[in-house]
């Protein structure tokens, strides 16, 4: 079984947990957006410094090729001097490796059809050589024919060296007027791009990027710096369904999720790509830098991996620090939880732990206390009331038997007797009731009574005690049921026993040898008659109970039996209920005793009782039951 400190140190970290993870994916989202935002941005500043740089440089060539040209147009017929000035576009201009001044046919000096002016850089030294023309044929060249044509100056295509593009070239080229306008010769300069390759190299993006000079027919890569991108990749990404190389340098095969000025971002194959450029001022050639995302966010991506596994070592302290913490703040919970099992096993003398925490743990470790001093309290009081109890029930018992010895219960009573049938049966509600019958005969009379004691318990058998012992002495000195139930009725009232306390009866007087019934009743439940005539309630005068009022003239009634027999019996048979808060009611009892064939007292009773524990099932007895049955034969 988990213990609760254990239990709790989990739930706590389980919560905490969720809250850093929910915390750390938020902020990993956005971060990552942040993120990509300031990649957008450096990278747009860096291609903006980048663009500037060339921009700068080219722009700088263009101006001094301009100065230069302007010179070499005033000196067109000393090619000496026009040399000097190649000498000087060479060692002044940014990247400039040669310099070239081509005539046009007819216009060359020195009595020359065509005449080409070379300067060049070469072995750390400036070589100038004067050449015929028709040796190098430049007139159907691309830098001589546009500018030429065009009368305007020209940028041409690169010229890329494969084993080394830091020696690739760029062509810039102006045509030359003479002082009258006319153009006489083209200027031209061959421009390295090894600047170009340094500053990449120097500044790459990311430090990862494949990085990529384009017109859209040509793609020359350089500066691969351990991509995860390689020129195959990137050549499949932009190779169209009609094995074409795409003419765009937007990669048209990927999907564009943005696009914002010179940056690019797209997907290919699942894999998300960043592309940055800028515009070369050569002839419409583009600079490219294509970065996978995993080496754009490659820091980002470390750090994450080193901050989750910071986080994974701070829950893991957090943690020990947590149980350390939640087993010293838990320890009185299991000194408390030890003694309560101690006491639970019957160790009640088992010490409490003493807890000062000032909190609800102080709180319970009294209250633990408190019950522990309350339990031996009730253990004491439950030792002193199970003995007083265990008296009280033995005086009951002893209660019971007196108060059931106190009634006949030998049957048949008469044995000699074939003329008479009595049958009785009395069942208290609890230990001892109110219900008594008595009888017994005398000069040939029997002499009968049964009642019901207002009340149950003690008291009620107390004051059944008293009336039995009354009709016993009343009944040898009275002759008839009136002048008995008074007699009764007079002494209850006049010594007070019971305050409050009354009783239902019937008394009655047969005679044995005419079969004449006298009775009395007093409240008491109509009895019932049962001859060939038929079986039916005994209607009697309404008469008050007994120990109610003094001096009520009470009357004696009177029937004749032949063959006949009586059944009494106390409300506890007619009020019994069943589950269902049901009555047994007097018309079940009628038709009960009704449908009993010729049957001895005995036979009669108990059709009776079982026909009322039928009905009443599982309900408990809620009043004392008491029958008797008189069967007088003649």
């Amino acid at each position: 079984m988990k213990r609760f400190s254990t239990r709790l140190t989990t739930s706590a970290m389980l919560v905490f947990a969720v809250i850093i993870v929910a915390i750390t994916v938020f902020f990993y989202n956005y971060t990552q957006s942040k993120l990509r935002e300031e990649v957008l941005r450096r990278a747009n500043y860096a291609l903006d410094n980048m663009e500037n740089k060339v921009d700068r440089v080219l722009t700088t060539t263009l101006e001094m090729m301009t100065v230069f040209g302007d010179k070499i147009g005033h000196q067109l017929d000393a090619p000496e001097t026009i040399s000097g000035i190649l000498s000087d576009v060479v060692e002044l201009a940014p990247g400039v490796t040669s310099s070239v001044v081509a005539y046009k046919p007819g216009e060359a000096p020195l009595n020359s059809h065509l005449l080409t002016i070379l300067v060049r850089e070469e072995r750390d030294s400036i070589e100038t050589f004067l050449m015929n023309g028709e040796q190098l044929d430049y007139t159907e060249k691309d830098w001589f024919q546009k500018p030429m044509t065009t009368g305007k100056e020209s940028w041409t295509d690169l010229i890329v060296t494969k084993t080394d593009k830091s020696q690739s070239l760029i062509s810039l080229s102006r045509p030359i007027l003479d002082d009258s306008g006319r153009v006489r010769a083209v200027f031209m300069a061959k421009i390295s791009l090894n600047w170009l390759f340094e500053a990449i190299n120097e500044n790459p993006m990311f430090g990862n990027s494949i990085d990529i000079l384009t017109n859209g027919d040509e793609w020359i890569f350089f500066g691969n710096n351990n991509s995860t991108i390689s020129e195959e990749d990137f050549v499949d990404m932009i190779w169209d369904t009609d094995n074409r190389l795409q003419t765009s340098w937007s990669l048209n095969a990927c999907e564009t999720l943005l696009e914002s000025h010179n940056v690019l971002v797209t997907k290919y194959q699942g894999h998300y790509y960043f592309t940055f450029s800028f515009d070369m001022p050569i002839a419409d050639w583009k600079m490219l830098f294509v970065s996978s995302s995993v080496d754009v966010f490659r820091d980002f991506r470390q750090t994450a991996a080193i901050s989750g596994l910071v986080g994974l070592v701070g829950l893991l302290i957090v943690y020990l620090l947590l149980s350390r913490s939640i087993k010293r703040q838990t320890r009185p919970l299991t000194e408390l939880s030890e003694s309560a099992r101690r006491i639970a096993t019957g160790d009640f003398q088992t010490p409490i732990p003493q807890i000062n925490s000032g909190d609800e743990t102080q709180e319970l470790g009294e209250s633990f206390r408190h019950m522990r001093d309350s339990l031996l309290e009730y253990m004491e009081e439950l030792k002193r009331t199970t003995i007083a109890r265990q008296r009280i029930e033995s005086e009951l018992a002893i209660a019971r038997s007196i108060q059931m010895g106190m009634v006949p219960k030998i049957f048949p009573p008469f044995p000699e007797r074939s003329d008479l049938d009595i049958y009785a049966v009395m069942r208290p509600a609890r230990e001892v009731g109110g219900d008594l019958y008595d009888y017994f005969i005398q000069e040939e009379q029997l002499f009968f009574i049964i009642g019901d004691v207002s009340g149950k318990g003690i008291p009620a058998s107390l004051f059944m005690a008293v009336i039995r012992s009354l009709f016993r002495s009343i009944a040898h000195q009275e002759q008839t049921p009136d002048a008995i139930v008074r007699r009764i009725n007079s002494s209850v009232l006049d010594t007070n026993t019971q305050d409050g306390m009354f009783v239902t009866l019937v008394v009655g007087i047969l005679d044995l040898r005419s079969g004449g019934l006298a009775f009395c009743d007093a409240g008491h439940n109509p009895f019932i008659r049962k001859d060939r005539a038929g079986t039916s309630f005994v209607k009697m005068l309404p008469n008050i109970p007994v120990a109610v009022l003094n001096d009520f003239p009470y009357k004696t009634e009177y029937m004749d039996l032949n063959d006949t027999t009586l059944f009494l019996y106390t409300d506890g048979v007619t009020e019994a209920e069943n589950e269902k808060q049901e009555l047994y009611g007097n018309q079940r009892l009628l038709m009960t005793i009704a449908e009993a064939s010729e049957v001895t007292s005995a036979e009669l009773m108990h059709h009776v009782t079982d026909s009322v524990e039928r009905f009443v099932g599982n309900a408990e007895q809620s009043d004392d039951l008491t029958v008797l049955a008189i069967r007088y034969l003649r």
